[in-house]
């Protein structure tokens, strides 16, 4: 089983920390432990060890509580394996299925404003109620139903694993995630996925490969589809990180004719959900990445 972490402890051991009045140095002395170590602790760049939390705890006062965020590994590919495994579902009613798509929704809103360690266990709960439903016996039509919701919790899992900087965590979701869209024959969540790893990559510093995974994105996504027209937008920031100022407007273009008579969705807060309202920051903030910071008219 690969360590795991609750991505809440680093927001814990920060808030232990401050209250205490303590700043990294000073708590290094007390704890033994270097500047540098409790920072990425914090940051959740680097996991503790069951030991480290539980000294901690002590040094802090904490009462355990940094030990328990530590004492409960995920095995993720193991909870993605299990979801990509179970295609047999228990009868569902239409009323069940409606509340679990609309929570996928809200959730999917709920990204941009709600930090990720504390989307992260919403989004597991709403993936373990899917994983229960495809235990017994449904129709083909809910079955498919419960394989797209999900896709699409296993994608958002994925992003928010990036977010918090848990790569191998973020693979495992993205696998299953494309496992269930190809199951269900869902292109647009297959090419999110694909759009996902290239906005990853990307931040990385991998452009050629960025570029590469948003092509892929844009040859599987429905024509006209959110996923296509992001996909198209990503392929514009890698270009526009490797200076490659003319490439950049090109392909800008493309996202400025596609989104000309989009309109605004219902819930442009959605992550899924491209929102025409926004085309210009980005356009701006590509091309500043281009080193060309006047937008095209």
């Amino acid at each position: 089983m690969a360590s795991s972490v609750d991505p809440r402890f680093g927001v814990a051991l920060r808030e232990f920390r401050e209250r205490r009045g303590l700043s990294f140095r000073s708590l290094g002395q007390l704890a033994h432990r270097s500047k540098s170590h409790l920072q990425e602790l914090e940051a959740g760049i680097k996991a503790p060890t069951l030991d480290t939390a539980r000294h901690l705890d002590r040094i802090l006062g904490a009462e355990g509580v940094l030990a328990r965020l530590v004492d409960a590994p995920i095995d993720h590919a193991a909870e993605a394996g299990e979801l990509r495994a179970r295609v047999a579902a228990s009868d569902v009613s239409g009323e069940v299925l409606d509340r679990i798509e609309q929570g996928v929704d809200d959730l999917a809103s709920s990204y941009p404003t709600l930090a990720p360690a504390d989307l992260l266990p919403l989004v597991r709960r709403h993936l373990a109620v899917v994983r229960r439903l495809l235990d017994g016996r449904v129709t083909l039509a809910q079955q498919r139903r419960l394989l797209v919701a999900g896709a699409w919790m296993a994608v958002l899992r994925a992003t928010v694993h990036i977010d918090l900087r848990q790569r191998v965590a973020a693979a495992a979701h993205l696998r299953a995630a494309r496992d269930l869209a190809e199951h269900a024959e869902h292109g647009e969540i297959q090419a999110w996925c694909l759009e996902t790893q290239a906005w990853d990559v990307l931040t990385q510093g991998d452009y050629r490969r960025a570029l590469d995974l948003s092509n892929q994105a844009q040859r599987v996504a429905p024509k006209g589809s959110s996923a296509r027209i992001q996909a198209i937008a990503q392929e514009a920031r890698a270009w526009a990180r490797m200076g490659e100022v003319g490439a950049t407007r090109r392909v800008l273009d493309r996202v400025e004719r596609l989104t000309a008579n989009l309109p605004v969705p219902e819930r442009a807060e959605h992550h899924y959900r491209y929102d025409p309202a926004k085309a210009a920051a980005y356009t701006a903030t590509t091309l500043a990445w281009a080193g060309d910071p006047v937008p095209s008219r």
